[in-house]
């Protein structure tokens, strides 16, 4: 019996120490050195998933803000392009051109000669109800597609052909406007 008290009264002590000792841990413990401990408890079939959603904070890089504004480009419609550009007087102008396509179809659109822009020495345009459908021109020296597509308000997709002839560009926006879909242009109708 008397074995059996020292057991009981050691227990107790060790366990005094054992408490103490969790106590001055916990209250020792810097908040930068405190562990946080993690039960993984396995769910159960009633149990039900806790989603815990967190705000994503966004933060926008202004490289990008600058960039999806380049992006978001307009073309120049004909009432811009004739008050920024000089019409080429030795050129006859269509301000309602017809146009035939292969497919034997018309259309009325606008094709206008100018004279000197930013990046071009020479421009003819197509405008189909005021809308910018296609442009040729004859590019000034050392002129990049970036800047030229800038100065019409046109993304990076449209499709531009460059030409090995005196610098010559065709950019089309609608490809029913491209050279091989065209029949008669409205200057070959007279």
């Amino acid at each position: 019996m008397k074995h059996l008290n020292l057991y009981f009264f050691g227990c107790i002590i060790a366990g005094i120490f054992v408490i103490s000792g969790c106590q001055s841990q916990q209250f020792n413990t810097p908040a930068s050195e405190e562990q946080t401990v993690t039960i993984d408890a396995q769910p159960t079939e009633d149990d039900e998933p806790v989603i815990e959603e967190k705000p994503q904070i966004v933060l926008e890089d202004e490289s990008q803000t600058e960039e999806a504004a380049v992006n978001e480009t307009t073309p120049i419609d004909e009432a811009t392009a004739n008050e920024r550009y000089k019409l080429d007087s030795d050129m006859d102008q269509y301000p309602q051109g017809k146009f035939e396509f292969k497919d034997g179809t018309t259309v009325t659109a606008a094709y206008m000669n100018y004279l000197e822009g930013e990046t071009f020495y020479y421009a003819s345009a197509v405008f189909e109800k005021g809308k910018l459908v296609k442009v040729q021109l004859e590019l000034k020296e050392n002129v990049s597609k970036d800047d030229v597509l800038a100065e019409w308000g046109l993304p990076a997709e449209v499709r531009y052909d460059e030409s090995s002839f005196n610098n010559v560009v065709d950019i089309i926006v609608n490809e029913r406007f491209a050279d091989e879909n065209i029949q008669r242009l409205p200057s070959e109708w007279e």
